[in-house]
């Protein structure tokens, strides 16, 4: 990741609605996005764009989440490239199926009220996973 581009970040959801939310909102923060609604056709974008973090949504037709994971781990190019699972289904069980892919979990917001925890929850990923350019923290 260049220290004066802004990180790209890749969203892959079935959603269009949450794909153009998600979006927005990443682009406002000031990061570089690219995003796809078929999981089939994710691979081929991520080696051409190489994000520096991928956010991925559990429940999709023809490729669900954790299979996407496994074929992004197979290629050399992205296998070291963070993943956060992002689902509405915030349970356990999805938890731990993140936890073992070694990827991180994100729950969709269900609520109005719950879509601030979301940006917090986001904003503080991200400055883990791909801080912005003078955002860094030294260490």
């Amino acid at each position: 990741m260049s220290l004066t581009q802004p990180p790209r970040i890749h969203v892959v959801d079935d959603s269009p609605v949450l794909l153009k939310q998600f979006g927005d909102l990443l682009s406002y923060w000031g990061y570089q996005v690219s995003l796809t609604d078929d999981a089939t056709v994710a691979i081929e974008k991520m080696l051409a764009l190489r994000p520096d973090v991928i956010f991925l949504d559990i429940n999709m037709p023809t490729l669900n989440g954790f299979e996407l994971i496994a074929q992004i781990r197979r290629q050399v190019p992205l296998a070291a490239i963070p993943i956060v699972l992002v689902t509405a289904e915030s349970n356990f069980t999805n938890s731990m199926r993140a936890k073992w892919a070694k990827c991180r979990f994100l729950a969709k917001p269900r609520t109005a009220d719950a879509t601030q925890e979301f940006r917090q929850q986001l904003k503080d990923l991200l400055s883990e996973l791909a801080p912005l350019p003078g955002t860094e923290t030294p260490s």
